[in-house]
């Protein structure tokens, strides 16, 4: 079970320690950017998919704790999908954007299509997850990344999602990279992909001709497949990441470190009454070697000074075994009333 006091403490008076999440992730990048300079694949597969599953949503890589992706998703669910936050956090790009804000669902839109598209294709040389039933189940105008989108179709667009639909592709997407990356080899994440590759992602929709979109191309048709997996699989999240997770308001972090301890409590208290209840037939065999003869032979011994004067007896004092067998019938009684 997941020890959440540490959390807990991260979001006293109502601040939970989003710099020291950020600051995690970028620790975890540049271990991963130098481990990519070198030839330990095992140490590169490793980082890779530690700092995929730090930007995913926790139920991609099966982890416990939530993630930034988690947060920003329960705030998305709150009411809040068509909130328009800042687009992302590297103004270089913007240059290429159809709009400096887009709607939240956007950012998981377009950071998963992406993610598909380049795992896929260029590293896997394989099929993309999306399709014209993934496109009708997300109910997306679109089938390209969104670049491109201007401020009033983004707006119309994220109207349209089925963010529910939309989370279970990315869900798929994420556990499908996964296993692409845990089966590269080293030779292939040194490796550049052929030209051809790149191409197919424009014949199969996964961008436009409009310049905004079509840059993309040229982008990842530079990188090898290390570069890919520190862009489009990693850091690419958390360039639109944050501006989401900023809009959450801080009290929302309380209390979620709150439940989540509560609940933890909950469940250890639950366990404890239980295993209380299951040591009620230990209790009964005290209570009858109390009532027995054989502790008053004991007890008389004690008396005449027979046991070792080193040795534990409490359970022949006068009142030991009385006073707990009574505060056990308390203890009881009210268990029994909860229960009622």
């Amino acid at each position: 079970m997941t020890d959440h006091t540490g959390k807990l403490k991260e979001f006293e008076d109502g601040k939970m320690n989003k710099e020291a999440m950020i600051s995690a992730i970028n620790s975890k990048f540049e271990e991963l950017k130098t481990a990519l300079e070198g030839d330990d694949l095992k140490k590169i597969r490793e980082l890779t998919l530690d700092l995929h599953a730090m930007v995913h949503p926790a139920e991609i890589s099966e982890r416990e704790e939530k993630t930034v992706a988690d947060h920003v998703w329960d705030y998305m669910m709150m009411g809040n999908q068509n909130e328009f936050v800042k687009r992302e956090t590297w103004d270089t790009d913007l240059k290429y954007a159809g709009s400096k804000t887009v709607p939240i669902c956007w950012q998981f839109w377009h950071t998963y299509r992406i993610e598909d598209l380049v795992s896929n294709i260029l590293m896997d040389n394989g099929n993309q997850i999306f399709n014209d039933d993934w496109q009708r189940r997300i109910g997306s105008s679109i089938t390209d990344t969104g670049n491109a989108l201007e401020p009033d179709e983004l707006a119309s667009w994220a109207k349209a999602i089925n963010v529910e639909e939309l989370r279970n592709y990315m869900i798929e997407v994420g556990k499908n990279t996964r296993r692409i990356l845990s089966s590269l080899t080293l030779e292939q994440i040194k490796s550049m992909v052929p030209e051809e590759w790149v191409m197919r992602i424009l014949e199969e929709g996964g961008v436009t001709t409009d310049f905004r979109s079509v840059w993309l191309l040229v982008f990842w048709g530079r990188l090898t497949i290390g570069g890919m997996i520190l862009t489009p699989m990693t850091s690419h999240h958390m360039m639109h990441l944050p501006t989401a997770f900023e809009s959450i308001p801080q009290h929302i972090y309380q209390m979620e470190a709150i439940l989540d301890t509560a609940q933890q409590k909950m469940d250890d208290l639950e366990q404890r009454i239980a295993d209380y209840r299951e040591y009620q037939a230990k209790i009964r065999e005290l209570e009858a070697y109390y009532t027995s003869r054989q502790w008053k032979d004991d007890f008389a011994m004690e008396e005449e000074g027979k046991f070792p004067k080193d040795m534990k007896k409490g359970v022949l004092s006068e009142d030991g075994i009385y006073n707990t067998l009574e505060r056990n019938k308390e203890i009881m009684r009210i268990l029994d009333e909860f229960d009622s």
